[in-house]
């Protein structure tokens, strides 16, 4: 979703990518920095994500283990994978995985925007980082 519009988006545009995986009561993750020719950084644990306003990112979040997950990212949206739903929250059971790509800051401007795991006792154990958007 890119202006407010289901739009196919080119790879190459994609600036950077975000692979979390969700283990038990953490986010582990890496940035795909494509503007470096797809350097690779590790992120550790529930980190921090930047981007610039307007960059094109492509998020993977992967459910390791034997536990359920519900991710969920503030101020963001995108499509449901293989629909037109526009939603902002998705399911990601053990072994399993969703990609989608968000405009950075996209109708809500630059920010801290927190992603966290819906799971109570997963938030309560600290599951959740921030996306930050500079301008």
């Amino acid at each position: 979703m890119i202006d407010g519009k289901i739009t196919e988006v080119d790879v190459a545009d994609i600036k950077r990518e975000f692979i979390l995986w969700m283990h038990e009561t953490t986010f582990w993750g890496m940035e795909v920095n494509n503007i470096l020719g797809g350097k690779q950084v590790p992120l550790w644990t529930n980190p921090t994500l930047g981007a610039r306003q307007g960059e094109k990112v492509r998020f993977h979040v992967i459910g390791l283990g034997t536990a359920f997950h519900t991710f969920h990212l503030h101020g963001h949206r995108w499509i449901e994978s293989g629909t037109t739903s526009v939603i902002d929250t998705v399911n990601i059971g053990p072994i399993s995985r969703q990609s989608f790509v968000v405009q950075a800051g996209e109708g809500v401007g630059p920010g801290d925007w927190h992603y966290h795991c819906h799971v109570l006792q997963h938030m309560q154990a600290g599951m959740m980082g921030d996306f930050r958007v500079v301008p």
